[in-house]
C-alpha cells in the first residue's frame, strides 16, 4: 500500500534514527576520541603517548572509510571497515563491522552484508544495543524480499517497550503486515507508535498517515478506532 517514495523515506529515517543512537554511544570508541587515562607516574607517559597515536590512527582509518562511503565508493569503504574491524575488538570492532555490512550491501553484495548483520545480531559478546541494531537493520533490508510473516516474527523481540530500536521495529512490522495483508497486525504496530511518547516526529507522522489510509481515526477518547460509514 505504501508508495516507492514512502518506502524510501522510511528507509532513510530508519537509518538516521538508528545511526544517531549508535554514534552517540559508540562513536568516540570507533573514531578514537575516547579519553586517555593520564598516568600518575612518569613511566606511564610513554604508554599514553603510544595509545594516543594508536587512537589517532584508528580515527583516521575510520574517517577514511566513511569518506569513501560518502563519495559513493562502497566497495573500497567496505574493505577499509573490514581492515579496521580486524584490528579492533569488542564493540569498536562490531561498529566497524556494522558499517562494513552496510557498505557491502550498498556495493551490491547483499548476501555478504546481510550475513555480517546476522552474525552481529547473534554475537552475545557485544553490547545488546549493537545486536539490536544489526537485527533491525537486516530486517529493514529484507523487507519486500522475504516472507513478510517470518519477518514480523523476527522483529517481535525488538518491539518491546525497553528495546532501543523499538520504533524502527514497529514501523517495519507494520509495513511487513501490510505486505502480508494482515491489516489488524499493521494497525496494532502503528498504534504502538502513536502511543509511545518517544516515537520520532517523522515516524509518528507516517504512522498517522498510514492509519488514516487504513480508515482508522481518533475517537472521542483519543484512541484510534476503525472508521465507520455514515448511516444513509
Amino acid at each position: 500500500m505504501a508508495s516507492d517514495g514512502f518506502i524510501r523515506e522510511v528507509d532513510e529515517e530508519l537509518q538516521r534514527d538508528r545511526m544517531a543512537k549508535l554514534w552517540q554511544r559508540y562513536g568516540p570508541i570507533a573514531i578514537g576520541v575516547a579519553l586517555l587515562v593520564v598516568g600518575a607516574v612518569a613511566g606511564k607517559v610513554g604508554w599514553d603517548a603510544w595509545r594516543e597515536r594508536q587512537l589517532e590512527q584508528q580515527g583516521a582509518a575510520f574517517a577514511a572509510a566513511e569518506a569513501a562511503l560518502q563519495r559513493s565508493d562502497p566497495t573500497s569503504a567496505a574493505d577499509q571497515f573490514a581492515t579496521l574491524a580486524a584490528a579492533q575488538s569488542g564493540d569498536a570492532a562490531a561498529l566497524a563491522r556494522l558499517r562494513e555490512a552496510e557498505a557491502r550491501i550498498d556495493a551490491g553484495d547483499a548476501e555478504s552484508g546481510l550475513a555480517l548483520l546476522d552474525d552481529l545480531a547473534r554475537d552475545t559478546g557485544i553490547d545488546a544495543v549493537l545486536r539490536d541494531y544489526a537485527a533491525v537493520s537486516a530486517a529493514q533490508r529484507r523487507l519486500g524480499h522475504v516472507d513478510p510473516v517470518s519477518l514480523q516474527a523476527e522483529l517481535r523481540a525488538h518491539m518491546a517497550d525497553d528495546a532501543p530500536f523499538r520504533h524502527s521495529a514497529r514501523e517495519l512490522t507494520a509495513l511487513a503486515a501490510l505486505e502480508a495483508g494482515d491489516e489488524p497486525a499493521a494497525i496494532e504496530a502503528l498504534k504502538q507508535l502513536q502511543a509511545d511518547i518517544g516515537t520520532p516526529d517523522e515516524m509518528r507522522r507516517r504512522a498517522n498517515e498510514l492509519l488514516a489510509a487504513l480508515g482508522v481515526v481518533d475517537d472521542d477518547t483519543g484512541s484510534a478506532a476503525p472508521a465507520t460509514e455514515e448511516a444513509s
